[in-house]
């Protein structure tokens, strides 16, 4: 069986797709994934490719993979399963776990109080020191 590539770009999304899905099948996977960008203002695109490998494994899994491009680092997933709509699921609830875990490591290290630099004084040191200077300068 020859397979067409689709491609379907919006805005955000960009789905290709060798699977041989109906429309509304490729309409149902689109919102799936159109939810990311609504829930994650951060990202700037993302890319999904669902595909069987027609001429190994005929009747094989279907492999979704995708990107996440949020304009530095991508985050990158890949899911194998029969069903292309359970496979996308799993995929952005995968791209979701991802995000969630680099937002909470940046509110993590943001929150972080600074460390004592080696070697120097503390604070409460210099501003006795100081204090008794100026009360040297008094007398």
């Amino acid at each position: 069986m020859d397979l067409i590539t689709l491609t379907v770009a919006t805005n955000k999304i960009e789905l290709r797709c060798n699977s041989g899905l109906r429309d509304a099948e490729r309409m149902a996977v689109m919102d799936e994934i159109g939810r990311l960008p609504t829930i994650y203002p951060e990202i700037k695109r993302v890319y999904v490719d669902i595909e069987r490998d027609a001429v190994t494994q005929p009747s094989g899994p279907l492999v979704a993979k995708g990107r996440v491009d949020l304009g530095g680092s991508d985050i990158l997933a890949s899911v194998a399963d029969q069903d292309a709509f359970h496979a996308v699921n799993v995929l952005i609830e995968n791209f979701e776990r991802q995000l969630r875990r680099r937002k909470e490591h940046r509110v993590r290290v943001s929150l972080r109080a600074p460390s004592p630099i080696a070697g120097s004084a503390d604070h409460s040191t210099i501003f006795s020191a100081a204090a008794g200077s100026q009360q040297s300068l008094m007398s």
